[in-house]
């Protein structure tokens, strides 16, 4: 589920996935997870850090920071 709420004492978005941390389940689940979310393709997303920890950062692109900013203020606000 994302976004699953925003963590204001760690300034950043979370994401709830079912995939096990093994055999990399959970890293390409968050990838198809956002991919799904931010209705693009999965290649247009990667992990750049945190491939090994629960706090990752993710790298979008080919997709406008404008239209990433529009998604995620929608979901966040209820809209």
């Amino acid at each position: 589920m994302f976004p699953a709420g925003y963590n204001e004492w760690r300034r950043c978005l979370e994401i709830k996935v079912a995939g096990e941390a093994k055999e990399n389940k959970a890293n390409a689940e968050v990838i198809e997870t956002l991919a799904m979310f931010f209705q693009c393709s999965s290649k247009d997303l990667r992990i750049v850090s945190g491939q090994k920890h629960r706090e990752k950062t993710v790298l979008l692109t080919n997709i406008r920071l404008d239209a990433v900013l529009t998604k995620l203020e929608e979901q966040l606000d209820g809209s």
